[in-house]
Formats: C-alpha cells, structure tokens, sequence
C-alpha cells in the first residue's frame, strides 16, 4: 500500500477488471480517454496514473497514482538507471500484480514505453492504444530528442514483438 495513492477502489464488483493507464490523469484533451472509461459495461475500469495534472474532473472516475517516488524518494540516479534497464520502481509490481486484473490499456506508446518495466511484470493481455504523433514520427526525431524518448522506437518494436502486446490506431496516421 505505501507505493500507490487511492481514491474509492471497490472490489464487490465481479465484473473483470481492466487497468486503464496515462502516465498524467487527465488533461482536459483528453476526454476521450475518461469517456471510454465511464462507458464501460461489461468491465469495471481502474484508471492508473503517476501524476495527476490540472484538467478534467476525475471524481466520477475509479482511480489510482502510482506515486512511489512521492512516499519515498527515489534519487535521480537510481530513478535513470531503472528506466536504462526497464524496472519498475520498488513496490509498484507487487501492488498491481495484487489487483488480479484481466487487461491493461494503454493510451499512446510513449505511455506504453515509459510504463513497460511495470506492465511487463503482469502476465495479462496489453491493448496500447496509438493516437497519432506517438507512431507518425521518423525514429530520428526521437534519436535527436531529450535522454527519455531516445530510445523509444527501438523499444516500442521491442514491446510489439511480446504476443501479449496488440495495438489499436485510432488515426489515419
């Protein structure tokens, strides 16, 4: 528990579980992303996030922040040498192997990227959803851009290789 901050989690439901992640909850461009979460029937969604952003009303929605650094401090060093390695930071794979969920959904492949060290550890099926930018842009530009995303096209086609991984393209891009 001391990993995850938490807002209204109910376990009574018996509908499957899916984990709906965005690295920041939720700018207010984003209200596709609360509306496919409302819209759920047959599923109950738990949305994950590692900050919350000031944007849409989150009140009606079941969520989560992943907010180990925020207990806990962890230096920049270690924080950089466990994204060069893709792992997840102390406590975070336990806390969500624990939620015995039966999906994750990513919206765009940069969240995917930057949250495969935890994904990666849960044994489920991964639906990523790409939007546009996160997959029309020649993998130089990313090469050329800050330490974070330089590797990301190499390690979305990584990602794509696990068969649990399939991806959704919700543009003409």
């Amino acid at each position: 528990m001391s990993a995850v901050q938490r807002r209204e989690i109910t376990d009574a439901d018996a509908r499957p579980l899916a984990l709906v992640f965005r690295k920041n909850l939720l700018p207010l461009s984003e209200t596709f992303i609360r509306n496919q979460v409302l819209a759920l029937q047959r599923w109950r969604a738990l949305l994950i996030g590692l900050h919350c952003v000031e944007g849409l009303e989150l009140a009606r929605l079941n969520y989560q922040l992943l907010a180990t650094w925020k207990l806990r401090p962890i230096p920049n060093v270690l924080r950089a040498a466990l994204r060069e390695l893709n792992l997840p930071p102390p406590g975070v794979r336990r806390y969500l192997q624990s939620l015995h969920a039966d999906v994750a959904h990513v919206h765009f492949g940069t969240d995917l990227v930057a949250l495969w060290p935890m994904l990666n550890q849960l044994r489920m099926p991964i639906i990523a959803t790409l939007h546009g930018y996160d997959i029309n842009v020649h993998a130089e530009a990313w090469r050329r851009s800050g330490r974070a995303s330089r590797k990301y096209p190499e390690r979305l086609l990584e990602i794509a290789q696990d068969p649990r991984v399939r991806f959704v393209a919700v543009s003409n891009a």
